[in-house]
């Protein structure tokens, strides 16, 4: 603790006396009680004064620091591993089913996880993945603008302009692939970009007429 405390004559101005300000900064008493303001002395005669400012000033900054949370690291988002089907074009290629392989995804487990798989399978394989011949079989597709999963009935609604092109082979069979992992999908209906498949309604599955060989 550092306490400041200052003897001084009454009348005294200390701008005005030029061995006051010396003696001052030596350290010597004078035999009256005063303190120094920023405009010179208050020289009214009175009890000693102690001004503890710089404890003050001190505590201040202490309490605002003390005060202060500590900063605290963002907790990562917990992760679930899904499995993302995509075309085996060699064994595609020479009639060997199935045509899909398996490969793994991390997603964040908050999200919707037949939502995430679909994701992921427009996303398309890695490099790595289509160096050992995995592909994405998109018919024209570019995605899916919207999900649905009611009383076991799951809808697609594809985006882009869908065309087999004769193939048997198209991304509905990478659809029903992904999502009959998931034991709450029974049945799977795929709408084209006009909202339009083959069966709407009932517990069946279906595709749109586009995907049709």
């Amino acid at each position: 603790m550092f306490l400041a405390e200052l003897w001084i004559k009454p009348g005294f101005s200390l701008e005005s006396n030029t061995r006051m300000r010396k003696n001052l900064r030596k350290g010597e008493q004078l035999p009256v009680r005063g303190i120094i303001t920023r405009t010179g002395v208050y020289n009214q005669a009175m009890p000693r004064i102690v001004l503890p400012i710089l404890v003050l000033t001190l505590a201040i900054q202490a309490c605002s620091i003390s005060g202060s949370p500590a900063p605290t690291e963002p907790v990562p988002p917990a992760m679930v591993t899904l499995t993302i089907y995509f075309t085996d074009v060699t064994r595609y290629q020479v009639g060997s089913e199935s045509y899909e392989a398996a490969v793994p995804r991390t997603v964040p487990a908050s999200a919707s996880l037949p939502e995430a798989v679909l994701t992921q399978l427009f996303f398309g394989p890695t490099e790595e993945e289509k160096a050992q011949g995995l592909e994405v079989v998109l018919s024209g597709t570019t995605g899916f603008s919207n999900l649905t999963i009611e009383n076991g009935i799951a809808r697609v609604y594809l985006i882009g302009t869908c065309a087999s092109q004769g193939a048997t082979y198209t991304i509905a069979n990478l659809i029903y692939a992904n999502l009959k992992q998931f034991p709450e999908i029974r049945w799977i209906k795929i709408y084209d970009q006009n909202n339009e498949t083959e069966t709407p309604d009932g517990q069946s599955s279906s595709i749109p007429f586009c995907l049709e060989p």
